[in-house]
């Protein structure tokens, strides 16, 4: 089931988020978003894509089907609009992991001062 894709997916995350020494619960949302791609994915296979023009529906039920079917689809073809769900969350985990990371990334002393500090005063 679904909790079987998000082990896997948290599994690989927490062994990255260890080895790189990050904590937080960023492999949690990780193996969330990649989870609802998995979930949609077999949605769409064993259930809406197979009973599309097969199952008699009434007009209602119908548009249901389709609007529910479109947003299982929308997680795989982005529309380009700016408030795409999978996109907003994963700039969100990246965000949050631009932030962790950035110390790692920041000079204790820029070389330029280095280079250009006197280091033995003129006597």
């Amino acid at each position: 089931g679904s909790f079987a894709v998000e082990s896997v997916a948290a599994f690989a995350w927490n062994g990255w988020q260890a080895s790189s020494g990050i904590s937080g619960n960023l492999g949690l949302e990780y193996a969330r978003i990649l989870n609802s791609i998995f979930i949609s994915a077999r949605q769409l296979a064993t259930y809406y894509w197979q009973r599309q023009g097969r199952v008699p529906m009434k007009d209602d039920e119908f548009q249901k089907h389709l609007a529910e079917m479109q947003r299982h689809e929308g997680v795989f073809w982005d529309s380009l609009e700016e408030e795409d769900e999978i996109r907003e969350k994963l700039k969100a985990v990246q965000d949050q992991l631009d932030s962790i990371t950035r110390p790692c990334f920041d000079e204790p002393m820029k070389t330029y001062s280095i280079f250009t500090k006197q280091w033995f005063k003129k006597s």
